[in-house]
């Protein structure tokens, strides 16, 4: 798969970037100039959950992303909002709708059903700058999106674990349960002395209608405040279009483009304002009702409003300590599901290590780039090693080579799952603690074991890659500048 083309709207401007089939450099002489920004562009568009960037929200702007793609041919994504997705192919169109179809999505654009390899497939082609040098088998690969070595290598497996995570997840959720009560157990402690102090003269009926009318007031006023922007932002459209002078020509006539020959222009405004009426009446007539209601109650000043409150505090503090609560047969029962969760636990590291040529592969696969890394761990790496969270022991040069000779090891145990070729994006690869030699090494790997993988890099260096091979994207200020 390949990036060939990305373009770029935001409101009445557009700017296109294009991308070679084998090596691209996103360069700046400088920091913040919009690298990072336009990588997380090229990730938001394939439709993953990536944070924006500074001063810029993804989701305001409409990317269309063109592939080269080895099952699909030439696709495009259109991504405009946040909301939805639509791959454009032949002429044909498929809706995806985001989050919940992103997986149905990714099925296509990576060419797996194995949900396993799609929920870390993000984690083995792409190196963030902030978390990605220190990613070796578990984390977050970037904002939400985690990565986790055994779900990676269950799905390259071929291990269904499908029942095993579901009754993980059910014992998680009754110890998530049974822990909320264990803290109403302690919570009931600090109120026994209160329990017989509930006052009877507190009228929850009037201000339970007085919350409902505030909230229906809140609503309106956010309506009434949608409908006043969107008139401001029509002033605004008609005032840049009698600036900026425009002629139209039908034929051989010519006439000025103005907001009176606009079809429905002038029909859309006084739509907005008769809303805009109804509104505005809406939200007089219930704050004349929150009004009356306030008189009504027994104090109007802070000191009344306060005795309320705390009489509200004192009938629920009645009635929560009424609930039987036994916190020894709590606790108890915490455990026992405790126990049950690392039993299951043990069946995944079973069911995931056993009988897996894909780990054996990748082992093998770390072993040969661990040594053109000039990695040292002072010892033979045992095969157990590759699942480690024990990182502390490792500087943080070691690290990120450690790093990059995994993803290398996912990179190709994953494209042999999936029979396309992925994408290898790094994000400033000088970060963190790695000298120019390090980074040299990796770079040779690169050049010399991928041929047929485009490889994107962000960097405020240009590094000596084959110029007939190489595009240079260079950013001299911000990406939508």
């Amino acid at each position: 798969m390949k990036i060939i083309a990305l373009k770029v709207k935001s409101g009445l401007f557009e700017k296109d970037f294009t991308f070679n089939t084998n090596i691209n450099i996103i360069y700046s002489s400088k920091n913040g100039c919009g690298k990072t920004t336009l990588v997380r562009m090229l990730l938001y568009a394939l439709g993953f959950n990536i944070p924006n960037t500074k001063n810029l929200k993804f989701e305001k702007l409409e990317l269309i992303l063109s592939l080269q793609h080895e099952s699909l041919g030439n696709i495009k994504l259109i991504r405009e909002h946040n909301i939805q997705i639509e791959l454009h192919k032949d002429n044909k169109i498929q809706t995806f709708s985001l989050p919940s179809e992103r997986l149905r999505l990714h099925k296509l654009i990576f060419n797996t059903t194995n949900e396993d390899i799609l929920n870390n497939i993000l984690g083995t082609f792409y190196i963030d700058q902030e978390k990605g040098w220190t990613l070796l088998n578990r984390g977050k690969v970037i904002g939400s999106i985690h990565f986790n070595i055994e779900e990676l290598f269950r799905g390259l497996g071929n291990k269904d674990s499908s029942k095993l995570i579901q009754e993980k997840n059910n014992i998680i959720n009754q110890i998530n349960q049974y822990n909320q009560i264990f803290k109403i157990s302690e919570y009931q402690k600090l109120i026994e002395t209160e329990a017989n102090e509930l006052m009877t003269d507190f009228d929850s009926a009037l201000i339970n209608k007085l919350e409902i009318l505030r909230i229906e007031y809140r609503r309106l006023k956010r309506d009434q405040k949608k409908l006043d922007q969107l008139l401001t932002d029509n002033k605004n459209f008609k005032k840049y279009i009698e600036e900026m002078k425009i002629l139209v020509q039908i034929n051989d006539l010519i006439f000025p483009l103005t907001s009176n020959n606009i079809v429905g222009y002038t029909d859309s405004i006084e739509s907005i304002k008769s809303k805009l009426l109804f509104i505005t009446n809406d939200i007089n007539r219930i704050s004349s009702q929150i009004k009356e209601l306030e008189k009504s109650l027994p104090y109007k000043d802070d000191q009344g409003q306060l005795f309320i409150t705390e009489k509200w505090t004192k009938s629920f503090n009645a009635s929560l300590s009424k609930i039987p609560i036994n916190k020894r047969a709590i606790e108890e029962h915490i455990r026992f599901l405790k126990a049950q969760q690392e039993n299951i636990n043990r069946k995944l590291k079973v069911l995931t290590r056993e009988n897996n040529s894909a780990i054996v592969s990748f082992y093998k696969i770390i072993q040969e780039y661990a040594q053109k890394l000039q990695i040292n761990l002072g010892t033979d790496i045992p095969l157990n090693y590759i699942f480690t969270s024990n990182l502390k022991e490792l500087s943080g040069a070691l690290l990120q080579k450690l790093v990059f000779a995994f993803k290398i090891g996912y990179i190709l145990e994953t494209e042999k799952a999936l029979g396309i070729k992925l994408p290898i994006i790094i994000d400033s690869p000088t970060a963190k603690e790695l000298d120019a030699q390090n980074v040299k090494l990796m770079l040779d790997i690169l050049k010399n074991d991928f041929p047929n993988n485009q490889i994107i890099i962000a960097s405020i260096y240009k590094y000596d890659f084959d110029d007939n091979n190489t595009t240079f994207i260079e950013l001299n200020n911000k990406v939508l500048n």
